[in-house]
C-alpha cells in the first residue's frame, strides 16, 4: 500500500501532446505547491501516444510527482467488453511503466451513460475488472489497482451500477474511488449518508479515495469560496478514512466566468493562479 495521503490533481494532457515545454510548465505548477499524484486520461492506441506518455512519465517523476492512470473503455457497439482488446492495450501499459506508475484507474465514472447509445453494464465492468486486476498483479504487484471514480448512487439510465459493480467484483480492487463536485455540505450528504453506508453493507473493507472532487468558482461563486470547499472536503475526507484528495483540475479549460468547466481549474487557462492554488500550498 502506498504510504501517507496522497494530494493530487486531475489534468487533461492529451491535448498538449506535440508540446513539451506546455506539459512541463504544467508539472511545475503542481510541485511548486506539493502535490504529489497526476490523474489524467490514459489512451495509447498508438506509438505516438506511447512517445508521449513516455515523456509524461519522465517529466512529472523528475518532479516527485506519481500517477493515476485512467484506463479507457474498449467495448464492442453493444456495450460489451472487448476483453481481447483491452487484455492487449492493458498489459501492454503495465509492462511499459513497471514500478513508475503508481495507480491504475479502472475506468472514470462509468456510472454515467455519456450518452452513449449502449453503455458498459455492471456485469460487464466486473468482467473487466477481474481480468485486469489479474493482470496488473502478475505484471507489475507493486502498483495499486483503484475502482472506476464512481459519481453516483442512482441514475435514470445506468440504475444502481456503483453498487452493483462493486458487489461484484469490489475484492479486485486495492482502493475504491468516489468523486463529488459542489459545496461541502452536499459532499457531506454523499459520504456520510450514501457512500460511507453502502461500503459497510457490501462489506467494503479496502480504504476509499476521493480521487476527483471540486467546485467552479463560475457562475457568481467565487475564489473565496471555492478555496474553502477545498479546505474543508479535504479534511473532512481525511477524517472519513480517505486515502487521499484529487482536485478537479488543475488548469482550466477556458476563460468564460459563466462556464462551469471553465472554473474548476487552481489555475486558469493562462495559469494564472485562483486562491485554490494557494490553499493547496498551505495544506501540502
Amino acid at each position: 500500500s502506498a504510504p501517507g495521503f496522497c494530494f493530487g490533481s486531475v489534468c487533461h494532457l492529451n491535448p498538449y501532446f506535440g508540446n513539451e515545454a506546455e506539459i512541463a510548465r504544467m508539472a511545475d505548477a503542481m510541485a511548486l505547491v506539493g502535490l504529489k499524484i497526476l490523474r489524467t486520461d490514459f489512451r495509447a492506441w498508438s506509438d505516438f501516444d506511447y512517445e508521449w506518455y513516455d515523456k509524461i512519465v519522465d517529466i512529472f517523476s523528475a518532479r516527485g510527482i506519481n500517477f493515476d492512470f485512467i484506463l479507457g473503455a474498449i467495448c464492442h457497439p453493444d456495450g460489451t467488453p472487448d476483453l481481447e482488446k483491452s487484455r492487449t492495450a492493458y498489459r501492454t501499459a503495465f509492462a511499459r511503466y513497471k514500478g513508475r506508475v503508481k495507480f491504475w484507474e479502472m475506468l472514470n465514472e462509468p456510472d454515467l451513460d455519456w450518452g452513449r447509445e449502449h453503455p458498459l453494464r455492471a456485469p460487464g465492468y466486473a468482467e473487466v475488472a477481474r481480468q485486469t486486476a489479474a493482470d496488473l498483479r502478475e505484471l507489475d504487484p507493486s502498483a495499486q489497482f483503484m475502482s472506476a471514480g464512481f459519481c453516483c448512487f442512482d441514475h435514470k439510465i445506468m440504475g444502481t451500477f456503483q453498487r452493483d459493480a462493486m458487489a461484484a467484483c469490489w475484492r479486485e480492487f486495492d482502493l475504491h474511488c468516489f468523486h463529488g463536485h459542489g459545496q461541502y455540505a452536499h459532499y457531506r450528504g454523499l459520504i456520510d449518508d450514501k457512500l460511507l453506508p453502502m461500503r459497510k453493507e457490501l462489506g467494503i473493507t479496502i480504504p476509499w479515495y476521493a480521487n476527483e472532487t471540486a467546485l467552479t468558482m463560475s457562475n457568481g461563486t467565487g475564489e473565496k469560496t471555492q478555496a474553502e470547499a477545498l479546505v474543508k472536503k479535504l479534511l473532512f475526507s481525511w477524517s472519513r478514512g480517505a486515502k487521499g484528495y484529487t482536485w478537479y483540475n488543475m488548469r482550466g479549460k477556458g476563460e468564460n466566468p459563466l462556464e462551469g468547466e471553465h472554473g474548476y481549474g487552481m489555475l486558469t487557462m493562462r495559469l494564472d493562479p485562483r486562491a485554490v492554488y494557494c490553499a493547496w500550498n498551505t495544506l501540502t
